[in-house]
C-alpha cells in the first residue's frame, strides 16, 4: 500500500511539473520550426505574423493570429491563403499514439485565392521543394498522422477563382459554415450561409460521410 502511495505521489509530482512547464511555455518560440515544417511538406512558405497561444485544459487549446500561405510561383497573387484568426481544441492523449483528435476547429477572416494557369496547373497542388531532405520527399509514404475533426466553424471567408485557360473568374463569400461529425465515418451536419457572385446561398441538413 505504501509503495502504491509513493508511486501515486511521484506521478502527481510529475504531472504538476508538466503542467507548470506547459503553463510557462511560449509557443511563439517554435514559430520558425512550424513555418519550416509546413514549407518542407508543401513547398510553400508559411508566414505567421501574429501570436501563437497555448491554453491548458481538457481539451488543449491552440490559437494563431495573422498567418498566410504563399501562392504558386506562377500565380497572380503572392498569397494563396490569408488568415486573421484560427483556434483549435485538441485531445492530448491520442497524440501519443500519432492520432490527432480535433474537437473543434474555428477559422475567422479568411481570404482564399484559387487559380489555374494556361497549362492547366492548379495552385492548390502542393509538393516538397526540390532538394528537400529525403524525409520530406517521402513523408506521404511513411506512417501518416491519423487526423479526425469533430467540428469545424468558419466565418468571414472571401474566395476568388480564376481560370487562365478558360479566361473565366468567379468570386464569393461564406458568412458562416458549420460542419459537425460526431462519429468517425458518420453523417455530417452542416449549416451554410454564403454568396456566389451576388447570389445568396443557404443550406442546412445532414450529408453522408466524406468518403462516400
Amino acid at each position: 500500500a505504501k509503495a502504491v502511495a509513493v508511486v501515486a505521489g511521484l506521478l502527481a509530482v510529475l504531472v504538476a511539473i508538466a503542467v507548470a512547464i506547459l503553463a510557462t511555455l511560449d509557443v511563439n518560440h517554435y514559430r520558425p520550426d512550424i513555418e519550416a515544417a509546413v514549407e518542407a511538406a508543401t513547398g510553400r512558405k508559411l508566414t505567421i505574423d501574429g501570436d501563437l497561444a497555448l491554453t491548458l485544459g481538457a481539451p488543449l487549446a491552440l490559437s494563431v493570429e495573422r498567418a498566410s500561405l504563399a501562392n504558386a510561383p506562377w500565380a497572380s497573387r503572392p498569397e494563396m491563403v490569408v488568415l486573421d484568426h484560427a483556434e483549435m481544441e485538441v485531445a492530448v492523449l491520442p497524440l501519443l499514439r500519432r492520432k490527432l483528435r480535433i474537437d473543434r476547429l474555428a477559422l475567422n477572416g479568411v481570404a482564399l485565392y484559387l487559380e489555374t494557369d494556361a497549362a492547366g496547373a492548379d495552385n492548390w497542388q502542393f509538393a516538397p521543394p526540390e532538394g528537400a531532405p529525403a524525409e520530406a520527399q517521402s513523408a506521404q509514404g511513411g506512417s501518416p498522422l491519423d487526423i479526425r475533426i469533430r467540428e469545424i466553424e468558419l466565418a468571414g471567408l472571401r474566395w476568388a477563382y480564376r481560370d487562365a485557360a478558360g479566361k473565366q473568374s468567379l468570386e464569393g463569400s461564406v458568412d458562416t459554415l458549420g460542419l459537425t461529425q460526431d462519429e468517425p465515418g458518420g453523417p455530417i451536419a452542416l449549416a451554410l450561409s454564403a454568396r456566389v457572385g451576388q447570389a445568396p446561398l443557404t443550406a442546412s441538413g445532414t450529408a453522408g460521410p466524406l468518403r462516400a
